[in-house]
């Protein structure tokens, strides 16, 4: 079927450390998925091959959770994943391809009252 994974494996892993008053949060996630179609016409060119990738992140936050800064990083090694693959016979039979975000990173701030 289509975006249909014969596997698929989640692991994911978090670690509190307390500090006191305060305390910090370490994540990690691994993601792998075997070939999926990931276009309607099942053309060679929508086969989206295996992908494997890796999100963080460390949060510093009060211990009662009043407020947290998280610092994340997403897709760390930068994989190039075809999400959608297009077959468009109206423009000369062009294969078009979108992708998952590349490697993205940042910080959040929250505060709750």
């Amino acid at each position: 079927g289509y975006n249909a994974p014969k596997w698929s494996v989640n692991l994911g892993i978090e670690q509190t450390i307390e500090l006191g008053e305060y305390k910090l949060i370490l994540t990690g996630d691994g993601r792998y998925r075997s070939n999926r179609v990931v276009g309607f016409e099942q053309l060679p060119q929508q086969n989206s091959g295996s992908d494997t990738t890796f999100d963080a992140s460390a949060t510093f936050a009060m211990a009662d959770d009043s407020w947290g800064l998280t610092a994340y990083i997403r897709n760390i090694t930068d994989e190039a994943i075809p999400v959608l693959t297009q077959y468009n016979g109206s423009v000369g039979g062009g294969v078009v391809t979108n992708y998952a975000q590349p490697r993205t990173y940042g910080v959040r701030a929250r505060v709750n009252f």
